[in-house]
């Protein structure tokens, strides 16, 4: 199972405890802004129904973020798979409570888990498939030294909706960030 550490973050798999801490975030439509809605209680219990089986069969998934200092879940960052050019591949997702935006969690977590899949996991290549109009997680997916490689449009919340799609392979130089 996964045990991620960073200065001020742990990263662990959820369980069916997490519910109650999930919830709040997770329904509130200004944290769901890429998704269109705040998730509904059945939403968020499938996602994590979701999380919960891919630990099983993939050992991997989303995990809850933890901020050591509080002891506070402010979101989820890991591993999925997502449907990109008639396969399936791993991306690098990540949802933060909009209280914790713009604070460095997204990159600390989400730079470590791209580390654990690539060195623990095996994964040869990272994707991040991105909203258009979420242009936070697109910094975000540069910062981590991902580069866009298409556009793609996928159905969702009764909508078209572009997508970017970034890529980071495993081969590459580590991402340095500047001091």
């Amino acid at each position: 199972m996964v045990n991620i550490q960073t200065k001020r973050l742990s990263v662990r798999a959820l369980s069916q405890d997490d519910f109650d801490l999930l919830f709040p975030f997770l329904s509130d439509p200004k944290t769901m802004y890429a998704y269109e809605h705040g998730f509904s209680r059945e939403e968020v219990q499938a996602l994590l129904d979701k999380q919960i089986h891919s630990y099983a069969v993939n050992n991997f998934g989303l995990w809850a973020v933890i901020l050591k200092e509080t002891k506070t879940c402010i979101g989820l960052c890991g591993v999925t798979l997502q449907y990109y050019n008639k396969k399936t591949v791993p991306e690098l997702g990540y949802i933060f409570h909009k209280t914790y935006w713009h604070n460095g969690y997204a990159f600390e977590s989400a730079s470590a888990c791209m580390d654990f899949a690539f060195s623990e996991l095996n994964i040869p290549k990272c994707y991040a498939i991105i909203r258009d109009t979420n242009h936070a997680s697109q910094k975000l997916a540069l910062r981590l030294g991902m580069k866009q490689v298409d556009t793609v449009i996928k159905h969702y919340w009764q909508m078209d909706m572009p997508h970017l799609v970034f890529v980071k392979d495993n081969t590459e130089e580590p991402f340095k960030p500047a001091s």
